[in-house]
């Protein structure tokens, strides 16, 4: 399983051992770090459950799944909302 601790300067690590690990969506914070140890993989799960509706962006324009309801998308598999100082880092596959 991952790890998480808070840094002397109050920076969440959030650490991804070697392996495999299925997922849905989720949300990195500010002042973060997500690290990727050698050997790990993040894969998302194909369920469109684990992803919720979000509004679009305007610069995604239109998608396709548009005729459905072009007010909502599915998120990410990582996403965040008016982030700062977040940093994706290590040797995962």
């Amino acid at each position: 399983s991952c790890s998480t601790s808070r840094t002397a300067k109050q920076r969440l690590l959030m650490e991804i051992p070697a392996g495999t690990f299925l997922t849905g969506s989720f949300n990195l914070t500010s002042k973060m770090t997500l690290r990727l140890l050698k050997g790990s993989k993040l894969l998302g799960v194909t369920n469109l459950s684990a992803y919720p509706l979000v509004p679009p962006l305007p610069s995604y324009g239109l998608n396709r799944d548009w005729a459905k309801d072009h007010r909502q998308r599915p998120a990410a598999l990582i996403s965040g909302f008016n982030l700062t100082d977040v940093i994706i880092e290590g040797e995962a596959e």
